[in-house]
């Protein structure tokens, strides 16, 4: 059996190669999050912390629907 070899020369393939370099690349996913900042871990106040991080997010019902979710 005998390999044939292509017809394609150093410059050709180097032109090849920038030019797929130069693509531009498709964009990273990017998940949604929220910051913020909560002086004590006590209900009173977190809880309205944490409401507000989620509405700021869009909620969490189309993010994490029968899924297990850690908040940290």
């Amino acid at each position: 059996m005998e390999l044939s070899k292509p017809n394609l020369t150093r410059r050709q393939l180097l032109t090849a190669a920038g030019a797929a370099l130069a693509a531009p690349a498709p964009a990273a996913p990017t998940s949604p999050v929220a910051v913020a900042r909560c002086r004590t871990y006590e209900a009173p106040t977190l809880v309205p912390v944490l409401e507000r991080m989620f509405d700021q997010i869009g909620g969490l019902g189309r993010i994490v629907k029968g899924k297990t979710v850690a908040v940290k």
